[in-house]
């Protein structure tokens, strides 16, 4: 965690923020990253269930990191890029048969993709499989 902190405060010390579209931030997939609240302040229970319901889709995530890779990709890198290579070289050692890893949704293409290229298979929508 130090590490990726540490990265990610180097990344934004190397990004024009400026350039950064945070206004379209959820890729044109039709909801707000930021949540509506209702009139007393709370939060609109609805719109929230939209966005997380969204975020459940492995290709609204998958475009949601194509953005953040094109316009931000410092800080791309930081979080999402070198954490998949260290998951992936972490898994791939870590073979002895049948394993399960659980990772974060924004994780998995980049995982996948390593382990692809270590000789493993992609079996289903998110399964990769010892070699």
């Amino acid at each position: 965690m130090d590490v990726t902190l540490s990265r990610l405060a180097a990344a934004v010390g190397k990004t024009d923020l400026s350039k950064v579209d945070l206004d379209s931030v959820d890729g044109g997939l039709g909801f707000d990253v930021e949540v509506a609240e209702n009139k007393d302040g709370t939060i609109d229970k609805e719109a929230l269930t939209k966005m997380v319901e969204t975020m459940k889709a492995r290709e609204n995530v998958r475009a949601l990191m194509n953005k953040l890779k094109r316009e931000a990709p410092y800080i791309y890198e930081a979080m999402v890029g070198e954490r998949d290579l260290f998951m992936g070289e972490g898994i791939d050692k870590a073979d002895s048969g049948s394993m399960v890893a659980v990772v974060g949704i924004a994780h998995m293409d980049g995982i996948v993709n390593f382990l692809s290229g270590a000789g493993w298979k992609e079996t289903g929508q998110c399964v990769a499989r010892g070699k």
